[in-house]
């Protein structure tokens, strides 16, 4: 029996308590706000378990009798399949629950000593080297959990299909209609529903407050090395809501021939949520880019273009606004902006080996594996790019097929498209830049857009565009000079137009600009005149008037 999350969309309000989110151990696949698959459990026809206190009866494996004298009662209350797994258990306090199996796609994995008593909730977490436990991974989607004692079936959970639970979420009971639904992880404590940050920070008609607090110190070590996280707090305020400060590392960012300004001006910033402790999340999150749009007149192209991405079912960040306070101080209009890391990934990805981050003018040529940011995976063992490298230099008979072998083309082709509708020449498929690189177990690659900000304004050719500054990326190159693979582009490419048509830009054009505008006119470090902030805007507009003209 499956279950729609036709609950959890109510939960997208934004509440006081998701700061204390902790992690334990994040097309896209379902959003939990959205609506999707949740997972099916034994509890189904007694209703969910709560956290304190667990259901009156127990289901039985059919045909079978319980040959323990004492039978209890216990049942999942949280499972936890990212980082060190663990299954929390219910039952009433004291019982003792030694002897139950807990049981991983039928086969036992770890029996409970004899002598273990619940205090109202038991965890039992991945064994380490100090501490006996599970032994087999939980997967995310697709696995079966158990409880099981003397031959009698406790209670058990099946994992619906990937997207499943995604990094930052747990599946645990008692927080909806449903047997199961998506968690923040609460591992030891009462289950809280899943918040999704979708609706509280990357709301693009819908602006929050962020305020940042950095000591003295902090501002200093600020001066000297901007780039270098130094402990602060964050708390953000939405609807007149405020969430009690939480400790974050905080650091500036941009490019030197870019965004990039010190404190003394318009500075951008970079949050770490786990930088004083390891544990600590924001509603499932690890990172936060706040982007200070300096090379963005208009003060929208960002929420806008990863709009088109998602909307062209090309995976990206997602992105909102927010007027950013450091230490009191306005800093005026940020845009709000989802980190590319392993928590975004595992919405998009069933597994992820690597994450590289390309900057201007890296392109995946033989032996620049050393010139990459690794931001996931071993940093050791980079051979799945090398074999991405070495794609570049084979002839031109063999070509498609080995793109084949180490990219998702259909899907990079939708990314090249998108990015060429946008005008993102800035971007990897005209100028080699401002995107990452993700590679799955299998060391099949995908591409993952970013900087945003300067689209929107030069009407690039969709089939040949250039940046006016660099050549285009080699991969990308070849396919247009490979007929078979144009041939795909091509297709991919009317099929983004009609997403985007569909999509309809200029009325979320509208939409944002009107939600900003007050923000607009308040920016303190405002480095443009309101006039010029339309002016761009307007272009902008016009930008989409004259790219409606190639609709499919």
């Amino acid at each position: 029996m499956m279950h729609r999350l036709d609950v959890v969309a109510a939960l997208a309000t934004f509440v006081v308590a998701c700061n204390s989110d902790s992690a334990q151990g994040d097309t896209s696949g379902t959003d939990a706000s959205t609506g999707g698959p949740t997972a099916t459990s034994a509890t189904d026809a007694a209703g969910s378990a709560d956290t304190s206190t667990v259901a009156a009866e127990v289901s039985t494996a059919v045909g079978e009798t319980s040959t323990t004298a004492d039978p209890i009662v216990a049942t999942l209350s949280e499972v936890d399949c990212h980082g060190r797994d663990a299954v929390e258990i219910a039952a009433e306090a004291g019982v003792d629950l030694g002897g139950v199996e807990i049981v991983i796609n039928g086969v036992p994995d770890y029996t409970i000593p004899e002598g273990s008593l619940s205090t109202g909730l038991f965890t039992v977490r991945e064994a380490t080297v100090d501490q006996p436990g599970l032994d087999a991974n939980i997967g995310c989607n697709d696995d079966e959990v158990a409880l099981v004692r003397d031959g009698v079936v406790l209670d058990e959970l099946t994992f619906p299909g990937f997207p499943g639970s995604f990094k930052g979420t747990t599946w645990c009971s008692g927080v909806s209609a449903n047997p199961f639904d998506l968690c923040a992880p609460t591992l030891d404590a009462p289950n809280e529903p899943y918040v999704d940050p979708g609706g509280v920070l990357f709301d693009r008609l819908a602006p929050i407050e962020i305020d940042l607090t950095i000591d003295q110190a902090g501002l200093d070590a600020l001066d000297v090395e901007p780039r270098e996280y130094v402990a602060g707090t964050f708390s953000v305020t939405k609807d007149g809501t405020t969430t009690a400060p939480i400790m974050v590392g905080i650091a500036l960012k941009g490019s030197p021939i870019g965004s990039f300004t010190d404190l003394s001006g318009k500075a951008a910033f970079k949050i770490k949520f786990d930088f004083v402790d390891a544990q600590t999340r924001f509603l499932g999150l690890e990172g936060l880019k706040l982007n200070n749009m300096r090379e963005d007149a208009s003060q929208l192209h960002e929420a806008v273009g990863y709009a088109i991405f998602e909307a062209a079912g090309v995976p990206a960040p997602r992105s909102g606004f927010s007027e950013v306070r450091l230490n009191g101080d306005s800093y005026g209009l940020h845009a709000t902006i989802e980190r590319v890391d392993d928590t975004l990934l595992s919405r998009f990805y069933l597994t992820t080996a690597h994450l590289y981050e390309g900057t201007f003018g890296l392109d995946v040529n033989p032996g620049r594996e050393g010139e990459f940011s690794i931001d996931e995976g071993d940093p050791l063992d980079t051979a799945d790019l090398t074999a991405l490298m070495a794609v570049t230099v084979v002839s031109d008979g063999e070509y498609l097929a080995a793109l084949e072998q180490r990219v998702h083309l259909d899907e990079a082709l939708r990314m090249w498209a998108t990015t060429m509708w946008i005008g993102h020449w800035d971007g990897y498929a005209p100028g080699k830049n401002n995107y990452a690189l993700q590679s799955d177990d299998a060391g099949v690659f995908d591409f993952v857009p970013s900087g945003l900000d300067q689209t929107s304004e030069y009407l690039i050719d969709l089939r040949y565009g250039v940046s006016p500054i660099q050549d285009r990326g080699v991969l990308f190159d070849r396919c247009i000079d490979d007929a078979e693979c144009f041939a795909r582009y091509d297709l991919a490419l009317d099929e983004v137009g009609a997403a985007i048509e569909a999509f309809d830009v200029q009325a979320e054009i509208d939409a944002i600009a009107e939600a900003i505008e007050p923000l607009v006119q308040a920016d303190p470090r405002r480095g443009t005149s309101i006039g010029q902030v339309h002016g761009a805007q307007d272009a902008t507009r016009n930008f989409w008037d004259q790219r409606a003209g190639l609709f499919p």
